[in-house]
């Protein structure tokens, strides 16, 4: 398993202990019901401790039955916790999720469309709905907004990995908005400059025509400071007027001289 966030959710969660019995044996259901954990050195580990405990051959023998109906067995659930015991075994056997830092994406592989539908099913009735779809042979379960990839870790008891994933959501969310106000303040940039050069072409046609000098005082003075200042927004170039006069009333001078000079 190359994905170190998914490895250390996965270490944090076989190093937690479990008191009840019943989650326990909720536990090990989980880690049983769809494949062996091969790919996790300390996923196999807990699956041993817990296969003596409650002996390989009589459990065995009650999950394999169930097995056969493809259906998670409600008897197994004892109290209030043995759910979710149950769901982190699942995850440990058969589940991977994304580092968030590159995208939001936990998935649970099942052996086939029927446990699929079971255990989606199950997550739905606990308000936690899966996508399905398809992958080669395998049936995939998966979650792609993180307040759901969330929600599944601090239900299965992964809470460091929860926190780290809504961190990284504030971060990305801190630079998108960044990056929307940066592209907002570009674009209202590019609006000043080619609003100021189109007054600024108009002013020079009224020059060029000797209209310019016919002009009434106060637009010759915002013409004059518009031509000094072709960087400046309106507000900005309301304060230099002197007297200052309102942005409004720069804006309606300026409009006034691209009319005239259209007219």
């Amino acid at each position: 398993m190359n994905n170190t966030f998914c490895q250390n959710a996965k270490d944090a969660l076989c190093e937690t202990q479990v008191k009840n019995v019943c989650c326990r044996m909720a536990l090990l259901y989980g880690l049983l019901m769809y494949k062996m954990p091969q790919n996790h050195a300390g996923c196999l580990q807990l699956t041993e401790r817990l296969e003596a405990e409650f002996g390989r051959e009589g459990y065995h023998a009650v999950l394999f039955d169930t097995k056969d109906t493809e259906a998670i067995p409600s008897a197994i659930f004892q109290c209030d916790n043995c759910r979710r015991h149950f769901l982190r075994g699942v995850f440990l056997s058969c589940g991977t999720v994304s580092a968030p830092a590159s995208l939001y994406h936990l998935e649970l592989a099942m052996p086939d469309r029927e446990s699929a539908d079971t255990l989606a099913a199950f997550l739905g009735d606990l308000d936690m709905p899966p996508k399905q779809m398809k992958r080669r042979e395998t049936e995939i379960l998966y979650y792609k907004e993180s307040e759901s990839i969330i929600d599944f870790l601090t239900l299965i008891g992964a809470q460091n990995a929860a926190f780290e994933m809504i961190n990284e959501t504030i971060q990305k969310d801190l630079r998108n908005n960044a990056n929307r106000h940066v592209n907002c303040d570009t674009a209202n940039i590019h609006k000043t400059v080619n609003a100021a050069q189109k007054q600024i072409e108009a002013i020079r046609y009224l020059r060029d025509s000797g209209l310019f000098n016919e002009l009434p005082e106060e637009l010759k003075a915002t013409a004059v400071l518009r031509e000094t200042y072709p960087d400046m927004t309106l507000a900005e170039l309301a304060l230099v007027h002197e007297p200052a006069v309102t942005k409004s009333g720069v804006n309606h001078r300026l409009k006034k001289l691209e009319w005239l000079a259209k007219h």
